[in-house]
Order: structure tokens, then sequence, then C-alpha cells
């Protein structure tokens, strides 16, 4: 795998490297503000390609600083309930979950995320470690949410879409900034960002700190460290290299989920996250462009309690959960672009390593995967977009697949988009779900208890999808409408099969979803509002573990978030969200059937000077009428409030 995906490798950069050597001096193609405030903004994300939002062949969510700003969340998976379809739960006060369309989970999540283009799902069980990122929420810039099968694009873990953050130019924050919060069940967070030029070399380091006692009931709060250094080096007309270092660390309080694990004591694990990335892009005289991005990711949780296992007769053990994984990606791609078409292709190639000797009994994982793809914007003419993409991956777990996306999209007049699309893409096995073997040894017994166990060669799981999409905008571009139907067919899904031994994996079932989303958004004088609304209806076909009910109820047949930011002048800003989720089954647990919950946000801030410095106030109620909020695990989420001061030197 590794000789295919380095004569891949040589095979692109032998093609580009002339052109570098023969590139005159140009403006590097970079985003302009007018990229992102066009009737229809730029997204980067769905195709990797730049191209208008009306022209992507899958519906996008742009979360931008602003929204950002005004939600008045500080956990980053809580700025997902501001795109359709995303629900938003958590198994503890420091494990968030975000699930798109079904089958909502902590582990096994089946959209892609990346972080300035790193993926940082955990190998073993493609958990997404959303407060182990190393950064902040006031180191985002925006976040683009492409809702429909990515693969073609992102490979395997790209089924249901990719979630991309993209973090502050280390230009836009220079300076020294302060911010803090304090507000109840023990939330104190503190923050500074320190960020300079020198010719051109700009950079920041930011620095936070961060603690709360989680929910009321459980053993569940967090403490944490966070780190992270970001430059931007402009080192010629044509070239840009951008390198960033993440850190993180903390300690969590666990218990045993309210008895759902009486093995489990309270006690207190430790995290870190270590992570580097360097990415360099090269713009040609004519446009086009090379990119080369490296990174490695580190993360370690070391967990190890004592176990009781007396209901097993075999009294107290000694376990440790502990898991360690190592990433290293290399990544190229060139893009080129023209009147008729605009393109992109590339190589990727990644190892992922995976040390838990609890869950793997004592083996080590290696994980190696390489992905070829290419994808097109054919411009057939002046009012029909075809997007033509495709990637072929081939990894350790679920062998070779070949994952193609297929678009139209029809421009009425320059307010008017439709699109319809048909994709394919795939999941392959995690780690634990191929690999399991989660044994408590006692070694004073003969006999060991064997608590997970499945070493079957599993498949990837594979959906197609058929897309009709519409965008549109009214009122000189005051009003933006973004709707999209789809129906999905997913064969080959993995669950979890309690009747091997105490657990394990079967694959087989079959599910088919229908849906429908829209997106409404208004800018008024002083106002903007935004209303998204998803419905999911889901019908179970073969099941080889379950029965059909369990998995038809087992996403919220509706989900409607509305984010409204007023201006009251005199520098006083203010916000209200709302967040509806309708009832569904939690797959982990059958007593966890979650009744329809509301949610309502207050934000009011003030920004003013202090002592000739830029100062700013910010009061926000969560949870504001109280209601009973049950997420997973019986976690109540009570009325919350806050204050944040920043200051600007």
């Amino acid at each position: 795998m590794f000789y295919k995906s380095t004569l891949i490798t040589l095979s692109i950069i032998t093609q580009i490297l002339p052109k570098i050597a023969l590139a005159q001096e140009s403006t590097t193609s970079q985003l302009t503000e007018s990229d992102f405030f066009n009737d229809f903004p730029v997204v980067l994300t769905a195709t990797r390609l730049k191209q208008s939002k009306n022209n992507s062949p899958t519906a996008t969510t742009i979360i931008d600083r602003e929204m950002i700003d005004a939600s008045g969340f500080t956990d980053i998976v809580d700025l997902l309930r501001l795109a359709p379809g995303m629900l938003v739960n958590y198994d503890s006060g420091h494990i968030g979950n975000a699930g798109y369309q079904f089958l909502y989970d902590r582990y096994t999540v089946r959209f892609q995320v990346l972080v300035d283009g790193m993926s940082v799902y955990t190998p073993i069980f493609g958990e997404m470690p959303w407060t182990q990122l190393g950064i902040t929420i006031d180191d985002i810039e925006r976040i683009e949410v492409i809702r429909g099968p990515s693969s073609a694009s992102y490979g395997p873990n790209a089924m249901t879409g990719v979630v991309s953050i993209i973090t502050r130019h280390a230009a836009l924050d220079k300076g020294l900034k302060f911010k803090v919060y304090q507000g109840v069940n023990g939330r104190s967070e503190q923050y500074a960002t320190m960020g300079n030029s020198n010719g051109n070399f700009d950079y920041k380091l930011s620095l936070g700190a961060r603690k709360d006692d989680g929910f009321e009931k459980r053993h569940d709060s967090k403490e944490l460290s966070i780190a992270n250094f970001r430059g931007d080096y402009q080192a010629s007309n044509n070239d840009v290299i951008t390198f960033s270092l993440n850190y993180n660390s903390g300690d969590y309080q666990e218990d045993g989920a309210e008895g759902l694990n009486e093995t489990t004591p309270d006690h207190i694990k430790r995290i870190q996250q270590v992570s580097g990335q360097s990415k360099w892009i090269h713009s040609f005289a004519d446009g086009d462009s090379f990119t080369l991005n490296y990174y490695q990711q580190t993360y370690k949780d070391r967990n190890v309690y004592i176990g009781d296992y007396n209901s097993y007769s075999l009294g107290f053990v000694p376990i440790d959960e502990s898991v360690t994984t190592n990433r290293k990606n290399l990544e190229l791609s060139y893009s080129t672009y023209s009147d008729r078409y605009n393109l992109t292709l590339g190589a990727l190639y990644r190892e992922d390593n995976t040390i838990a000797p609890q869950y793997l009994f004592e083996k080590d994982i290696d994980i190696a995967t390489s992905q070829i793809f290419i994808n097109t914007e054919l411009h057939l003419n002046k009012d029909n977009i075809l997007n033509l993409g495709v990637l072929h991956d081939d990894n350790d777990t679920g062998g070779a697949t070949t994952s193609p996306r297929i678009a139209l999209n029809h421009h009425i007049n320059k307010n008017h988009t439709a699109r319809i699309s048909y994709a394919e893409s795939t999941r392959s096995p995690f780690v634990f779900e191929e690999y399991t073997n989660y044994v408590v040894y006692v070694p004073d017994l003969s006999n060991d208890l064997t608590i997970w166990s499945d070493l079957s060669d599993l498949k990837p799981e594979r959906i197609k999808s058929f897309d009709v999409g519409y965008i549109g905008t009214l009122n000189n571009s005051a009003t933006e409408i973004d709707i999209r139907i789809y129906k999905n067919w997913l064969t080959d899904i993995i669950v979890t099969d309690e009747t091997i031994g105490f657990g394990g994996f079967l694959q087989g079932n079959e599910f088919s979803l229908t849906g429908f989303e829209a997106t409404l958004s208004h800018k008024f004088k002083n106002t903007k509002a935004t209303l998204n609304y998803a419905r999911t209806i889901i019908k179970a076909g073969s099941l080889q573990y379950g029965n059909p009910t369990q998995y038809e109820t087992g996403a919220p047949e509706d989900i409607i978030s509305l984010l409204i930011m007023h201006n009251f002048g005199n520098k006083i800003n203010g916000s209200l969200g709302y967040y509806y989720t309708g009832s569904y089954q939690q797959l982990c647990c059958e007593i966890d059937q979650q009744a329809p919950r509301n949610r309502l946000d207050l934000t009011l801030s003030k920004t003013f000077k202090l002592s000739g410095y830029n100062s700013k106030i910010k009061f926000v109620l969560q949870n504001a009428t109280n209601e009973e909020i049950d997420t997973r695990l019986h976690n109540n989420y009570d009325r919350q409030g806050y204050i944040s001061f920043s200051l600007e030197l």
C-alpha cells in the first residue's frame, strides 16, 4: 500500500515541479472578504475547490464568526446545533456528541471532522474528542458543514458529511487579548491570545484554562489546559507556509454512568493531545495551485482504576482502559481554475497506530490508508454546472473502496439555483469494531472474563444518496433560502450485538432515510435571523440484530434551531437561540427514550473603552426557561448562566 501511494505521489510531483520552476511572480490565491459576502458565499470544503455555494454539489451550512460569538456557546460541539439535521447531546459533562440524521452515538461518528484540513477522529472508536482539539471557540473563524455523503472528497469517514473547522489567520489577532468567563456550576474559563508580525511572518499564541463541575448527579467534572501556536509566512508572492502546534491536557472525572456500568467506580482519568501541522500552498501565474499538507497527532487517555467484578465472582480487578493513538498524514493536491472547468486532484497516505491493552488484549494495531481523488466543476454553459468526483481508498480495515459523486446545478437565474445529485459513500470499520478483544485478566484464576470479543472480518458500511436541492436569494439578497430533499439507502451497517459473549459486532442491517432540510436566513436593518428545520423518516429493512421500532425511532423526526442576532445601537448586541429536538430512542440504552425537548438561550453584550482599550462584557443565559432537558444517560441540563469579559491591549 505504501509503495502504491509513493508512486502516485511521485507521479503528481513529477507533473507539478516543472510548472513550479517556470512560474512567474503572481499574487497568491487567497480568499478575500468579498468571497464570503457575495450573494452566494464561497465554500472551501465540499469538493476541495474554492467554489460558490450555489455551484456546490452538496448542501452547505456556513457558521461564521458573528454567529459563533452570538450563540453564547463555549463548547465547540454545541455550534453544530446551528446546522439543520445535527443533534448534539452529552454522554457526560466532558464528553459531547454530535450526530447527523441517524444512529446518534459517542462512538462511530459517520461524518468527517477537519480542523484546518486535519482529520481528528480517534482511530480506535471513530470518536470525536471535541474537548481535546487544542483550540478554543475564539480560535475559529468559520465552520463549514457539508450535509451529504462526501467520501468522493474525503474518504470513508465522510459517509454522511463533513464538518470543516477553519481557524483564524494569525494576522487577525494582533496584539494582546484577554477573556475570562465565570458562571454557575463551577464554570471558570480564562484565555489569552498574543499576536504579532515580523515582516512577512504573522504569528499568534493562544493559552486557555477551563473547568466546570459537569452534571449535578454525575461524577464528571473537567479541568483543561489549552495552548496553540499558529504561524503564517508569506515566503514569496507565490508561496504561503502555514504551521501550527496544538496542546491540550487535563483531568476528567469518570463514573459508572448512574449504575449502567456497576463495575466502574468514580475515578479520574487524564488526557493529553498534541498535534502539529505544516501546509505549503504554491500559486502559479495562471491561478493554479499546489498544496502539500503534513500533520501528526497523538492522543493519550490514561484511564486506570480498580473494577468491581464481585458480581462475576472475580472480586476487585485492576483495569487499564488507557488508549494512545498516533497519526501521521501526508497529503498533496493540485488545483486548476479556468472559465470552462475547475479541477483538483491529489493523493493521501496515513498511518494510524493504536495502543489499548485492555480493549485489544495487549495488541498494538497499525492501520495504513492510501487515497487518490479527483473532483471537477465543469461549466457546460452559463446556466449549468456539472460536478464530478471520485475517490479510491485502500485501508487495512475496510480494504479497497471507490466512492463516486455526480451533481448538476442549474442556475435558473443569478439568484436561484436548482441542484440534483447522486453520491455513494462508505465507512470503514474502526479498530475496536474490527479487532476488539476486551478481556478482564485475573492473575489468580485460570479463566479470564471476556467482555467484548469480535475478531470477525467486517466490511465497510455503504450509503447511496439521491439529493434534490434549491438555493436562492430574495429582497436584494437580504433573504437566503436553502432547501434539501434526499433519499438515502444504507447497507452493511455495523451494530453492537450483545448475543456475542457480553458484546460484539454484527453487520448487515439495512435502512432507508427520507429527509427534508431547510434554512431560511434574513437580514433586517439591525437584525439577522437564521431558521433551520430538518425532518427525518427512517425505515428499517433487513436487520441482523434489534427490531425495526428500535431503529426507526433512533433519530428525532423533527429538529429546529433559530438564531436571532440584534444590534440595539450604542454598541449593545443581543441574541436569542432556540433549539427543539423531537422524541427519539437512544440506541445505547433502552431507558434512554428521550421526550421532545426545548432550549432557549439569551445573550446580551456591550462593547466599550476601558482606559482607552477595546473591551467587551457579555451576559449569557442558557436554557432560560429551565426546561427538563435530559440528554444521554439522564444528564439533566438545568438553567445555566455566565458572564464573560474581554480586553484588547
